[in-house]
């Protein structure tokens, strides 16, 4: 009879070893492939999206300072001084050495400036070093001065800026084409600013975005700013381009709140051996602690990101593991640098750099609410349009430096006549300013106007120049709505803003430093008649309202 063969025999113990070695086994595969496959290239998608907005908020950033250097050129470019250098060719008034200085250099953090007829030629320029403090003349031809990429932003006619090298420097340019203050009048030549981005631009712009910034040298091939994130580092390197696509400065950038996830470490490994040990328990113990608060945060990153919107992560009591409830605070911490960031930028955006008041773009934001206030509610306002009288001859007389400092103590002076919570005070355009208040009486109207001049006497400003008064004096045009409603549905509140602006020539052209006023109310046309829109379309509002009745100079 054959042999029968005995069934290989295993142990209670050796089966329990057997199956435990099988089921650590078999768990680590698994959880090492879920880890690899699914979970590990999430976090490395949250932290590279996290890296992209630090990069993000960095090129914003290097955005606003070239709008800033923007602006500065724009209101030197836009000036009947530098329209007349150009135009008469030699510096009659002592434009240049009285504005091209070094305190004006060091103060606008200028490291140099040129000024070009419309043939390209080098009328003045002058090099700044913020080392030495010394200011030297460009000497050469401007073939020579000029970087390449200038020479092709001013083939254009309208303001550019462009990053480029100079002297070695990576430099900010911007260049504006030289007209009268008015804006009037072809271009005569270019305005250009030139400023260097150094160590301290550096240090400010890792104060405003929470990053470490620091330069490195050129790569190739070069990554821009619009270069993506795709797998998220310790650090990146982002360089600034020219407009042909050139490398001019490069940066190295780390976010110091940003931790990068790995795959496997002993944590996890020891989670593992616990898990095997007692899998019932801890699985449901895991659930209720991991699984439920990632899907918590999980659902609230996808509903921000269905919404476009990025609200802060609610901390629950199911957030008892410290990574996941580190992650939440983390998450929340850059949510708030995020807002902070955005409301610094919004208020940046929306204000006046030299006089610290609202700029236009702000003002058109405030005039769009008051406009929808008194369209809907009976409330008094009225937006008065101030100009500063003579000013070119101020600023002819004084220099470009001492009329800004003009500026700015006719703000500050404004400004403290803006009682109420939605009053506010703006700067319209150069030497103008606008001021919303509320006037319950015409009485009351005619007090702030008096108040104002009052304002700007105190400030005594000597204006030797000036036509009507040895001190600087101001002219006030005031378009006043008494009782608003649905009733003025037959004017914008764009014609009101030309309403004041109305009143404001008429008081200009009687004689300056005094104020007229004109009743929008006076304006609305009687049932069934169109005869008030076309005065209002025309302008004829010399002879409505108070406009002609109420005028009021100071005479000195």
């Amino acid at each position: 009879m054959p042999k029968k063969v005995s069934p290989q025999q295993l142990s209670v113990k050796t089966l329990y070893t057997l199956l435990v070695i099988s089921y650590l086994t078999l768990l680590f595969v698994w959880l090492t492939g879920f880890r690899y496959w699914v979970s590990y290239p999430a976090d490395m998608a949250t932290a590279a999206a996290q890296q992209q907005r630090g990069i993000e908020s960095l090129a914003q950033a290097l955005s606003l300072a070239q709008e800033q250097l923007q602006i500065m050129t724009n209101d030197h470019a836009q000036w009947d001084d530098s329209w007349d250098f150009i135009r008469n060719g030699r510096d009659k008034n002592g434009y240049l050495s009285s504005n091209f200085i070094v305190s004006t250099f060091a103060s606008l953090s200028l490291n140099g400036v040129m000024i070009l007829d419309h043939n390209q030629t080098l009328r003045a320029g002058y090099r700044y070093s913020n080392a030495n403090g010394q200011l030297e003349h460009y000497s050469g031809t401007t073939d020579r001065l000029l970087p390449p990429i200038l020479q092709t932003v001013l083939l254009g006619s309208t303001p550019a800026t462009a990053m480029t090298l100079i002297d070695g420097f990576p430099t900010m340019i911007a260049a504006n084409p030289i007209s009268r203050s008015d804006g009037t009048g072809e271009g005569v030549g270019w305005m250009v600013f030139m400023k260097h981005l150094n160590n301290s631009m550096l240090g400010d712009f890792e104060r405003i975005t929470r990053l470490n910034i620091a330069a490195v040298a050129i790569t190739n091939p070069a990554q821009g700013f619009d270069e993506p994130v795709s797998i998220a580092m310790i650090s990146v390197i982002r360089c600034l381009l020219d407009p042909f696509e050139q490398p001019v400065y490069c940066l190295k950038i780390t976010d110091p709140d940003l931790s990068l996830p790995h795959l496997l470490n002993m944590n996890t490994l020891q989670e593992m051996l616990i898990i095997g040990a007692i899998p019932v328990s801890l699985f449901s113990i895991i659930l209720h602690l991991i699984i439920t608060p990632l899907k918590v945060a999980n659902s609230h990153l996808l509903r921000n990101l269905k919404l476009g919107h990025i609200k802060e992560l609610p901390l629950t009591q199911s957030f008892y593991i410290t990574e996941i409830a580190q992650l939440a605070n983390s998450h929340n911490q850059l949510v708030a640098t995020i807002r902070d960031q955005n409301q610094r930028l919004e208020v940046l955006s929306h204000t006046d750099a030299l006089t610290g008041v609202r700029n236009r773009r702000g003002f058109d934001r405030m005039q769009e609410r008051a406009w929808y206030r008194l369209c809907r509610n009976p409330l008094s306002m009225a937006l008065i349009m101030i100009d500063i009288d003579y000013f070119k001859l101020y600023n002819d007389r004084y220099g470009h430096q001492q009329g800004d400092q003009a500026l700015q103590q006719v703000a500050t002076a404004l400004s403290k006549l803006a009682r109420r919570t939605d009053e506010e005070i703006a700067r319209f355009g150069g030497e103008e300013f606008v001021l919303l208040v509320y006037a319950d009486s015409r009485e009351e109207l005619e007090q702030l106007c008096t108040q104002i001049t009052n304002a700007i006497r105190i400030l005594a400003i000597p204006h030797p120049d000036s036509d009507v008064s040895h001190r600087l004096t101001i002219s006030m045009g005031a378009a006043w709505i008494h009782h608003g409603g649905p009733w003025l549905g037959f004017i914008s509140a764009e014609e009101w803003l030309q309403l004041a602006d109305q009143a404001l020539y008429l008081a200009k052209n009687n004689g300056r430093n005094q104020y007229r006023v004109i009743d929008v109310a006076s304006l609305r046309p009687a049932a069934g008649s169109d005869s008030a829109d076309g005065d209002l379309a025309d302008g004829n509002t010399a002879d409505l309202g108070f406009a002609s009745r109420q005028s009021t100079s100071w005479p000195e």
